[in-house]
């Protein structure tokens, strides 16, 4: 059994936002350089090696809130499954950082979808097959309303010269309209509700299993 002493919330809260903007700032250039290479006009006339930050600011602001949520959750589920299972640290650690991934990927629509069943069913948890489709409907809202902010950070990406998210944001508002910040929603959508059914479908069937072998 691990000795190791728990991690406070607000810890744990700060230190996950602090490490997923270190990810982002670290490894956001390789980021630059994929969507560079996939480029139809080109890796160097879409800009090379050049600029290779661009857009860094629509992924921070995503990426710092996630990684605060699955850290709390992280540390969190580890204290309350050590002592379930016995003090047996890898069991504890996976199923922990399971359910750190779930509170990072689920929006409140998934737990919000799960109350409002609770209450018609009077049960104290939701079935599997529900908890899916509620991973999916929410998985679709967040891909949805983030597309704007992957379409942004793809086309500062791709701009030949260096220009900031809000200069790009504003162009495209004024040239184009509201239609091209959704561009390839539709395929964003599908897989991101696919992977909302299958991840918290699996997680809750997890949980309820888990739950009656208790």
């Amino acid at each position: 059994m691990s000795d190791q002493p728990a991690t406070p919330f607000r810890t744990a809260l700060l230190a996950g936002a602090v490490a997923g903007t270190t990810v982002d700032l670290s490894l956001f250039p390789l980021d630059t350089l994929k969507t560079r290479l996939q480029s139809s006009s080109g890796f160097f006339a879409s800009g090379g090696f050049a600029g290779i930050y661009r857009g860094i600011g629509s992924a921070v602001v995503g990426s710092a809130p996630g990684a605060a949520f699955f850290f709390c959750t992280y540390e969190s589920a580890k204290q309350w499954l050590s002592p379930r299972l016995g003090g047996s640290d890898a069991p504890t650690h996976m199923l922990a950082a399971s359910a750190g991934e779930v509170a990072a990927c689920a929006f409140p629509l998934w737990e919000a979808m799960k109350a409002w069943r609770r209450r018609m069913t009077g049960e104290k948890q939701v079935a599997a097959a529900e908890s899916a489709l509620f991973g999916s409907v929410a998985g679709a809202a967040a891909a949805a309303a983030t597309t704007p902010l992957d379409v942004l950070k793809t086309r500062v990406m791709l701009a030949p010269e260096r220009v900031s998210v809000a200069a790009v944001a504003g162009r495209m508002a004024r040239e184009e309209g509201v239609r091209p910040f959704f561009a390839g929603v539709a395929p964003r959508v599908t897989w991101i509700s696919i992977g909302g059914a299958i991840f918290l479908g699996s997680y809750q069937w997890v949980v309820n299993t888990m739950g009656v072998a208790a």
